[in-house]
């Protein structure tokens, strides 16, 4: 009897941990779009100390370093949606999406600090990389562009690297040895599923 009371305050309290978080990034989102940004970082800062999974802890450090942003506060923005993109990397499932928009607001804080380079590198490394939505690379494209021309540098050719095709996989395949090289290192596959 005494055990089964002591499972139910267990499973009480790890739900209402869930509610407290689900309460304060409600409020903190609510905080964010009525431009308290002071006050929804408060309640974030909360969420992720009360976060209890990786997801949670990423929701949280992306509107951090979102309202950080809109603080103006580009340095810290930028530390924190690297932040985002480390965690993610870790993810047994990897949110390309959330990934590359915070390599977009990267390079817009380095935009907003007058760091032109910095910007149009990040932006042509996120060009580069596979699984970028269509309409994101072509805005990182013409970013880079406007960025070029508003800082009188030369526009960089912006040319994405050519993944092989079915048939030149196939050659490649063929051309492998027969037997596993020792030294291979298994690489973890990355799903097309976005987690926002």
């Amino acid at each position: 009897m005494y055990s089964k009371f002591l499972i139910l305050i267990l499973i009480s309290q790890i739900s209402m941990a869930e509610v407290s978080f689900g309460q304060l990034t409600k409020e903190a989102n609510d905080l964010r779009r009525e431009k308290k940004y002071s006050l929804a970082m408060e309640s974030y800062n909360k969420a992720l100390e009360s976060a209890k999974s990786d997801n949670q802890r990423l929701v949280c450090l992306f509107f951090i370093a979102e309202v950080q942003h809109s603080l103006e506060q580009y340095e810290k923005s930028i530390e924190a949606f690297q932040e985002v993109i480390d965690l993610s990397m870790k993810q047994a499932q990897i949110n390309h999406t959330r990934i590359h928009t915070s390599i977009i607001r990267q390079a817009n804080a380095y935009k907003k600090l007058q760091k032109a380079e910095e910007a149009i590198e990040l932006l042509n490394t996120l060009i580069q990389k596979d699984n970028v939505n269509p309409a994101m690379l072509k805005a990182a494209q013409k970013e880079i562009q406007n960025i070029a021309k508003s800082n009188s540098i030369e526009t960089p050719v912006i040319e994405k690297v050519k993944t092989p095709t079915t048939s030149q996989k196939k050659e490649v395949i063929n051309e492998a040895p027969s037997e596993p090289s020792k030294d291979v290192i298994p690489v973890p596959k990355a799903d097309q599923k976005i987690y926002i």
